[in-house]
């Protein structure tokens, strides 16, 4: 399987193994991943924070669209939020990914005149791509920050503050798992 993966740029992660119970050799639960060949460059950023500091309203503004702003509200967030019970709460419960895509001259290319491009355009025509990942805030929701933290491997983190409420000891927690990752 190793030497399968090496020819077509794929990685083998290997999730359980066993060897108890087993005449011969192991049993492996074995996941094999491919990525896309896209940019040139390619930086993953994680977008961490308390519940409530603004999130997926950055997300939902930087990925947004021409002239994409907030109303103070959280209008922004409903674009990168996949749930209808999120857009109900206001709280982040998955992992969103918005993607951005620049060219040479570092001009944004997600959107052409009045449409969205698909990922696939994104990178068949980006010589940069930045994919930006709205993680949750909620303590309920650890788990979820947990795998995308991990799962994704992000190269940068992006720590947001809330201004009403400041740092919190979630907010903390954020920036040690960032840190220690």
């Amino acid at each position: 399987l190793r030497r399968m993966c090496g020819h077509v740029s794929a990685r083998m992660v290997v999730a359980a193994q066993r060897t108890k119970g087993v005449p011969m050799g192991r049993i492996a639960e074995v996941r094999i991943e491919q990525f896309a060949e896209c940019a040139q460059v390619e930086v993953r950023i994680a977008v961490l924070g308390s519940a409530q500091a603004g999130k997926s309203s950055v997300v939902g503004v930087l990925a947004g669209g021409p002239g994409a702003l907030d109303d103070g509200k959280g209008s922004a967030r409903t674009l990168v939020m996949r749930h209808m019970h999120e857009l109900e709460t206001g709280a982040t419960s998955s992992i969103s990914q918005q993607v951005l895509g620049f060219d040479g001259a570092s001009r944004l290319l997600n959107w052409t005149e009045e449409l969205a491009r698909t990922t696939s355009e994104l990178c068949a025509s980006s010589s940069r791509v930045m994919t930006l990942l709205d993680l949750c805030g909620e303590g309920r929701f650890l788990k979820t920050t947990l795998a995308g933290l991990t799962a994704h491997a992000p190269d940068y983190a992006l720590l947001c503050v809330g201004a009403d409420v400041g740092i919190t000891a979630a907010t903390r927690l954020h920036a040690l798992l960032a840190a220690g990752l």
